[in-house]
């Protein structure tokens, strides 16, 4: 696990070390159960849905060649990247 070093309000360490001392637990996992909690709250989505919809923006890897990361210079030269602007299309 990483380690993270966070500066908080007065009232806000206070509310954290109340509800750990409470709890019987670490503030840490206070923090990281709010973080956790809150992350999921704020996307409303699972972890399988965000990861299409980052699929969804960066396009179909169905479609790059299994060979591609052997030979990204042929392929990018072939689809003309590193040419200015004189790009075309696959």
């Amino acid at each position: 696990m990483r380690t993270l070093t966070i500066k908080f309000p007065d009232f806000l360490f206070a509310e954290v070390e109340r509800t750990a001392k409470a709890r019987k637990i670490t503030k840490s996992e206070i923090v990281r159960e709010r973080v956790e909690a809150g992350a999921t709250a704020a996307s409303g989505e699972t972890p399988g849905a965000i990861w299409k919809r980052i699929t969804d923006m960066a396009g179909d890897c169905d479609t790059i060649p299994r060979d591609f990361s052997a030979n990204k210079k042929k392929y990018l030269r072939q689809w003309g990247f590193g040419h200015g602007k004189k790009h075309t299309n696959r």
